[in-house]
């Protein structure tokens, strides 16, 4: 972020690109922390959070297979990560939402892309340990996860 410093106010300019690789929803609510490397991650209370108003926004949907378990064991509350077969967009987080496959819990994900040549990623919080896949995923197409795309996900059993 780059940020100027005056005698009463400090001023910061972020680049439209970096906020709509992390916006949801257009009103959605950012507030300012600091990193103290004692504490971790420390809210501003003083400052109140800051709403993006991106109105409009045109939106693609995205077909989404989930092709390749890259995680086949992990531990409790670590993610379970799949590959998907997109690619062609940029760096980008969207919202947690629930997918459910054809069991009786419900399990929060989010897709992830980190670099720009990479695949989009789908992950998901494990609820227990060891060896654990989604099982059959039927279609869903999820809304207001990210600002400018949907996601189309087609039944798969992964």
């Amino acid at each position: 972020m780059n940020c100027n410093e005056e005698e009463t106010k400090v001023s910061c300019n972020i680049k439209k690109g970096v906020l709509t690789q992390i916006l949801s929803y257009s009103g959605e609510q950012f507030y300012v922390s600091q990193i103290v490397d004692s504490e971790g991650i420390l809210p501003i209370d003083s400052i109140l959070g800051i709403t993006f108003n991106y109105l409009n926004a045109p939106k693609t949907e995205i077909n989404i297979q989930i092709t390749n378990l890259l995680t086949p064991n992990v531990d409790y509350n670590n993610f379970i990560v799949y590959e998907t077969n997109v690619e062609d967009i940029p760096i980008i987080s969207t919202n947690i939402f629930n997918i459910a496959p054809n069991r009786n819990d419900a399990t929060r994900c989010l897709f992830k892309k980190n670099n720009e040549k990479g695949k989009l990623l789908l992950l998901c919080l494990a609820n227990t340990l060891g060896e654990i896949t989604l099982g059959q995923i039927d279609e869903i197409t999820l809304y207001n996860i990210n600002i400018l795309y949907n996601f189309k996900i087609t039944n798969s059993k992964r």
